[in-house]
């Protein structure tokens, strides 16, 4: 499975700079991405032209939570599996080397908060010095809330990451406040 590996912070800018943009090279050059390109009809460069699905007909950003899945990618679909599990899109939430002890948790959908928080809560080991989310004040889309199993009273996507670890690590929500008050239109906030 291809993993992006964080280089030694003693190699200095310059040295992680350049042992990151190896491994960026790696998954570019992969045989699993050139399958998924032939796949697909399509090459790197027209890749993100032809399945950018957030780009609308009349030039519209659409929400990722609105989007429709793509009916053309239906006969594609289990050959695409094993190649994107092989680039790393599935099951990589253990830690690759061992006695790592800080978790970094990446916030995105409602529901995709709590899997995450819950996955790091399920391998935590007693030797974790931190575990931190990652998350902005991304307004939740009530398509995603209808779509989520769970339900938050929260707004924006920080809510539901402080939510989350609040619920699955038992903790306070006393010192977090989560009051949004902007245009809902993710392009103005």
């Amino acid at each position: 499975m291809f993993r992006f590996i964080m280089p030694d912070p003693q190699l200095g800018i310059r040295g992680q700079t350049e042992k990151l943009l190896l491994q960026f090279r790696h998954f570019l050059d992969s045989e699993q991405l050139k399958e998924i390109y032939e796949l697909l009809k399509v090459d790197q460069e027209s890749f993100r032209h032809v399945y950018n699905g957030r780009k609308a007909f009349d030039g519209r950003i659409i929400e990722t939570q609105a989007m429709k899945p793509l009916e053309s990618l239906e006969e594609v679909r289990y050959d695409l599996y094993p190649l994107l599990d092989e680039l790393g899109f599935f099951g990589i939430n253990q830690p690759v080397m061992p006695g790592k002890n800080r978790m970094l948790i990446l916030a995105g959908s409602l529901s995709a908060c709590y899997r995450r928080v819950r996955c790091v809560y399920d391998c935590f080991r007693e030797d974790a010095l931190t575990i931190d989310g990652l998350t902005c004040f991304r307004p939740i889309n009530p398509i995603e809330r209808k779509n989520s199993p769970l339900f938050s009273g929260c707004d924006t996507e920080f809510g539901a990451m402080s939510d989350a670890f609040a619920e699955i690590f038992k903790l306070s929500l006393t010192d977090i406040e989560d009051y949004f008050q902007s245009d809902r239109n993710l392009n103005s906030v």
